[in-house]
């Protein structure tokens, strides 16, 4: 089940880029000529705002992506090492394989 937090947000982000891509439809076919003055001003701030809220929903979103990641690559990170230590660990209990050659020891001219 996917975490509610990223679900919401990306619908949020969603949300504002249709809002954002209606008003810069509708205010360059249907609105254009009612657009006038202060009117011309505050529509396309609401516009801008639309997509720079998108924007921010997005870069939230990656940085919410990136830091699970992180935690993910340490977790198998951390999962991998606790691996090889046991298998280590389980490998110096076991007797010498038959044909196998004996461990190198350094002589005394070492």
């Amino acid at each position: 089940m996917p975490y509610v937090p990223n679900q919401r947000r990306r619908w949020f982000g969603l949300f504002y880029l249709i809002t954002s891509a209606g008003l810069l439809t509708w205010g360059l076919t249907l609105l254009r000529p009612v657009l006038r003055g202060w009117l011309f001003v505050g529509y396309w701030f609401a516009c801008f705002l639309g997509a720079l809220l998108a924007l921010v929903t997005a870069w939230l979103d990656l940085r919410a992506i990136r830091r699970h990641a992180r935690a993910e690559r340490r977790e198998l990170l951390s999962q991998a090492l606790t691996r090889i230590s046991h298998e280590l660990d389980d490998h110096d209990d076991e007797p010498p394989r038959p044909g196998a050659k004996p461990p190198q020891t350094p002589g005394p001219d070492a």
